[in-house]
């Protein structure tokens, strides 16, 4: 959900362990956020401007998410998003359609139900020290002895990268990149099939950062 929220541009996210830490040192962690009172405490710890808060419960055989972002300055809830699962198969399409109620705006891995899932691929971390070792997840590749995974910076193109390594025809697995990137900033692992194709047919990227 959070990069979803992120990848919809409608807001500046805050980093997760920023947040957790600030939370653990209010007492917060162990109350929770359940309310537009706490959620202005919170938002005026954190110096944010706006907060999400919501829940996720299972109601029968459905999960249900439910949620709303409240203005800390008006201490009010100013839009709202409810969306259902059946299971937690169709949760990523679920989560897609909670962040496009809650914000207006398609996010760039939405994709259809019952269509064919997007390839999605995620670092076990968001940030890294010069040349930590890298680890990243993937799933719904294709499996041809062509998919790769490649380290680029940010601003990179397509085709240039660090470093990259096969797949070896696994539709889903973990790769760990040993020594990671040593050159500081912001870095992405990026998804690609059939690589003899234009631009090398980026379907997926991660971004992180290297301090």
């Amino acid at each position: 959900m959070r990069t979803e929220l992120i990848n919809s541009g409608k807001y500046i996210v805050m980093e997760r362990s920023q947040v957790d830490m600030l939370l653990k040192e209010h007492g917060f962690a162990q109350l929770g956020v359940t309310d537009e009172t706490s959620a202005v405490k919170v938002g005026k710890l954190l110096a944010a401007q706006k907060i999400l808060i919501g829940t996720a419960m299972k109601l029968g055989e459905s999960i249900i998410i439910t949620g709303r972002v409240v203005d800390i300055e008006r201490g009010i809830a100013e839009r709202g998003a409810k969306v259902a699962t059946k299971n937690e198969d169709e949760m990523i399409y679920a989560i897609t359609q909670f962040i496009v109620q809650l914000t207006g705006r398609q996010v760039s891995s939405s994709y259809e139900r019952d269509a064919t899932p997007r390839v999605v691929i995620r670092t076990n971390k968001q940030i890294y020290t010069k040349g930590e070792d890298i680890i990243v997840t993937f799933s719904n590749f294709p499996g041809t002895k062509w998919d790769y995974i490649s380290i680029a910076k940010k601003s990179a193109s397509a085709a240039d990268h660090y470093t990259y390594q096969y797949t070896s025809r696994l539709k889903e697995g973990a790769i760990t990149f040993y020594r990671g990137v040593y050159e500081p900033g912001a870095h992405e692992v990026r998804a690609h099939t059939e690589y003899y194709k234009e631009n090398r047919n980026l379907q997926a990227s991660y971004v992180f950062t290297v301090r």
